[in-house]
């Protein structure tokens, strides 16, 4: 994802440690020490964060279910998701400036409108 360098990372860091099933509970920052829980660090190349694991089944959360589970989409609450299953189309033109506006709700109809334009 994009993440704003101007504010740090250290943030994200702080918030993600709230989800640790290592984190120290004093708050104070310690080494992760790779290479003691993964006896094949040395040999561990990684090209995206999702690949850092040890072992063939890696877990996330304190409750130590498989990472997919927290890969889907949360559940909306039932007064958003009534608003997303009536979702129209929608189409305004701002009256002083003539600027128009769309919302296209479906791939189908992005593409009826970006034909359009």
């Amino acid at each position: 994802g994009n993440l704003c360098r101007c504010t740090g990372y250290r943030p994200i860091l702080a918030a993600f440690k709230t989800f640790a099933a290592d984190v120290a509970d004093d708050g104070e920052d310690r080494e992760v020490g790779v290479e003691v829980e993964c006896r094949h660090a040395s040999d561990m190349t990684l090209h995206d964060i999702e690949e850092a694991s040890c072992g063939s089944h890696p877990t996330c959360g304190r409750d130590g279910l498989p990472c997919a589970k927290y890969r889907r989409a949360p559940p909306l609450p039932p007064t958003i998701a009534a608003i997303q299953a009536n979702k129209r189309p929608l189409h305004f033109t701002h009256p002083d400036t003539g600027t128009e506006w769309y919302r296209p709700v479906s791939l189908a109809g992005l593409t009826r409108l970006m034909a359009r334009l």
